[in-house]
């Protein structure tokens, strides 16, 4: 509780005032001085200055566990009460009838804790075929997102290199040396990775290329290196790629992702499946809709512990606002 330390003076001047300060200081229960003039022509007054900062949020906190004890008391889904906190004991400086501030806060629409429901099915729609080449698209998996989403996915190229091996190491090669492969009407490239003497011992493929046949000896050429030109490569399974969007088409989230045998992930959990690897046209497009789940939730009045972070973030933009307006 808060209570009054009385001063005698002789005048009341500039030096009284300080005083008068230092008494509340590091108290957080004295947040007012009356100071006692011994002096005919002046007149008693009484002085109010804010607490320290770190006071004002002592006694919010003192106030709030007051409220969630009467609150989680009758926690009941009925009680519709609205609970308010008023800090009177933080008050500004007071001159000349100067207003003290207060504090009030309703926290009424915050000690709402939300009981997990029975969730409802997200679902993802059946695929909307476009182009000419194999429809064997399939939309699938359990979408966990919180938003109407448009997918659309579409190839972007066919016949890409998907496995190789090696056909002649060639001559003259380094580690890091680059190639492009012959005979796609995008040409693939690809990275030498070990050597032996200038012999290529290992690379790797790092773009599938487009409009490739399966074939043996296919040249290479380098690109990057002191290589001859003389390394071949086995080409032996081919890929198609696909681009996709999740704003139907607006935008592109992905590309070039070679088709596999099985459900590919798009986003938050839908997937996209291709019955076949290989015989799509450049363009097709499979376009379906995920919509997330909706389901029933109950709010019920009570202060939740394990979502007590909410509480304590209304009030602590209260308190920083009540900081700043007390010590400015």
């Amino acid at each position: 509780m808060a209570r009054t330390t009385l001063i005698s003076v002789k005048s009341l001047d500039s030096s009284t005032y300080e005083t008068a300060k230092q008494a509340i200081v590091g108290n957080s229960h004295v947040n007012t001085v009356q100071v006692n003039v011994d002096d005919a022509t002046q007149t008693d007054v009484v002085l109010e200055y804010p607490l320290k900062s770190e006071n004002v949020t002592m006694i919010v906190e003192e106030e709030l566990a007051n409220v969630k004890k009467a609150i989680n008391k009758t926690n009941s889904t009925n009680d519709k009460r609205t609970v308010t906190v008023t800090v009177k004991e933080i008050v500004g400086r007071r001159e000349a009838g100067f207003t003290p501030y207060t504090l009030e806060l309703n926290i009424e629409d915050i000690v709402y804790a939300i009981e997990d429901g029975t969730e409802g099915s997200s679902t993802i729609s059946a695929v909307t075929f476009t182009g000419s080449g194999l429809d064997d698209g399939t939309s699938g998996g359990t979408y966990t997102g919180d938003s109407v989403k448009e997918f659309e996915v579409e190839v972007d190229a066919k016949d890409g290199i998907l496995t190789t091996a090696l056909g002649a190491g060639g001559t003259g090669y380094a580690v890091g040396d680059t190639f492009t492969v012959n005979t796609g009407s995008v040409l693939a490239t690809g990275t030498v990775v070990t050597e032996a003497g200038g012999v290529v011992a290992t690379y790797t493929i790092d773009t599938a290329g487009d409009g490739y046949s399966v074939a043996a000896g296919v040249a290479t050429t380098a690109t990057s290196g002191s290589g001859n030109d003389d390394l071949t490569i086995d080409i032996s399974t081919l890929a198609d790629s696909f681009k996709w969007s999740n704003d139907g088409g607006v935008t592109y989230e992905a590309e070039l992702i070679q088709m596999t045998a099985g459900a590919q992930a798009l986003e938050e959990g839908a997937t996209i499946t291709f019955a076949a690897v290989v015989g799509h046209t450049t363009g097709d497009k499979w376009a379906f809709t995920a919509t997330p789940s909706t389901g029933a939730d109950t709010i019920v009045r009570h202060y939740d512990e394990s979502k007590s972070e909410l509480v304590d973030y209304v009030v602590d933009e209260k308190v920083d606002a009540l900081k700043t307006a007390c010590n400015g």
